[in-house]
């Protein structure tokens, strides 16, 4: 007997993409790459200057958008990231489902999964969508953390759902000083952190306790 298609389900969370903030019946929650940077990776962005920062946010932000503009709209707007993120795709056999969708438990977090790939009925691929100059290992680290929760919530929230594989799409395309451009594209597995570790982290956040990872994975 086929197994049945499952629909994802609507957190009913309102995103306010300009505060980046997460609201669900007059509640606000909690996102998660706050909650890494606070329990996990405070020192991430210690002595860049805010003006690269902003910079690399803003080119994210682009990227982002470019690729869920396709995804959602059939719109391609001739940059080099959409043609690499058509090709990752189409390399990998990627049927997009979702572009930023929203995942919580209902209660203190919520976080926008980048894309959602559907398998089957019932299985899904999650993937974030990075834009950095160089996956560093602390990097990887903490995107491996971040689709573990993901997937943690995203059965939590989908009931009869099940997340497969988590992996990581790096794209870049910026133009160096010397003309030449720093170009990536490529899709990189992450190993997926135990839900029952991922629950544990977010329990030890709400109390306002820290966790140190090395000691749990």
């Amino acid at each position: 007997m086929a197994t049945k298609r499952i629909e994802l389900v609507d957190s009913g969370v309102n995103f306010n993409p300009e505060n980046h903030t997460y609201e669900l019946n007059g509640t606000y929650l909690s996102g998660i790459t706050e909650l890494l940077q606070r329990q996990l990776f405070p020192n991430e962005y210690a002595n860049i200057p805010k003006a690269i920062l902003q910079q690399a946010a803003a080119y994210g932000t682009s990227v982002h958008q470019s690729c869920e503009d396709f995804d959602s709209q059939w719109i391609n707007d001739g940059t080099q990231e959409v043609q690499d993120y058509i090709e990752l795709c189409t390399t990998h056999n990627l049927t997009h489902e979702a572009s930023e969708y929203t995942v919580t438990d209902f209660t203190n977090y919520a976080s926008n999964i980048d894309k959602v790939f559907r398998i089957s009925s019932n299985t899904f691929d999650l993937a974030d969508l990075k834009t950095y100059g160089k996956m560093t290992p602390e990097k990887l680290e903490k995107a491996r953390w971040q689709l573990s929760i993901y997937a943690y919530l995203f059965e939590l929230q989908n009931k009869k759902a099940k997340a497969r594989e988590l992996f990581i799409l790096h794209i870049r395309n910026k133009q160096k000083k010397d003309g030449s451009f720093d170009h990536i594209s490529q899709l990189i597995p992450v190993k997926r952190i135990p839900s029952e570790i991922c629950k544990e982290l977010l329990e030890t956040d709400l109390r306002g306790e820290s966790l140190d990872r090395k000691s749990v994975v």
